[in-house]
């Protein structure tokens, strides 16, 4: 944004109705809050809970076989272990930072799989939020 589109902003409150509810520049009412958003959060939330204390799952081990005792950097260098397609980041940066931080713990990768999951759906809903209006 250009220093005078920012000049321009309306950097006022946001008006509102008498039911409180935020209304634009044509007087269109929209919901203040993210009620659905909140909903979908914890629907994930709940949904997921029984990941926590499921094991890992069939190439899970071959990506962590990639990272134990190596180096990131070696994890990094080394062939795919399963070949099919070249995706450092989701696997071998990701499996190498985790098992550093908490081990070789499936609950700490199921968890934290969700809250990416979590965080991607929130950034969605704020992208679409933003263009939509």
């Amino acid at each position: 944004m250009t220093a005078a589109a920012h000049a321009k902003r309306d950097t006022r409150a946001p008006r509102t109705d008498d039911a409180g509810r935020v209304t634009s520049d044509d007087g269109a009412a929209r919901p203040r809050g993210t009620l659905g958003l909140a909903l979908v959060l914890v629907a994930i939330v709940v949904r997921h809970l029984a990941t926590l204390r499921a094991p890992f799952f069939a190439d899970d081990y071959l990506f962590l076989d990639q990272v134990r005792g190596r180096s990131l950097l070696a994890a990094l260098t080394s062939p795919d272990p399963i070949g099919n397609f070249l995706r450092p980041v989701s696997r071998p940066l990701y499996f190498g930072i985790v098992t550093r931080i908490g081990g070789e713990n499936p609950a700490l990768f199921h968890g934290l799989n969700v809250w990416l999951f979590v965080v991607a759906v929130v950034l969605l809903y704020a992208i679409a939020r933003r263009l939509a209006g």
